[in-house]
């Protein structure tokens, strides 16, 4: 996932461009995550908790059923 050094680049970019960079966007689709199910997903809304934005997931083909992917996002975020 992200390792410390890309967590913390993605944070400077945050702080750099407060305002244009609302969020964080992920694909989280099978093709893409393999066999690492939802923990992508997990890791990326665990580092917009960290920076205090939203996160969006473009899913087309989920590695998991849909019901247990909308069941690790957050509500009303």
């Amino acid at each position: 996932m992200f390792n410390t050094f890309k967590r913390n680049r993605i944070k400077r970019l945050f702080e750099k461009y407060r305002g244009d960079i609302l969020g964080l966007k992920i694909r989280q689709s099978k093709e893409i995550v393999g066999n690492m199910n939802i923990e992508p997903l997990k890791e990326a809304i665990k580092l917009a908790e960290e920076i205090g934005v939203n996160v969006v997931v473009h899913s087309t083909n989920p590695p998991v059923e849909m019901t247990e992917l909308v069941k690790v996002l957050r509500k009303g975020v």
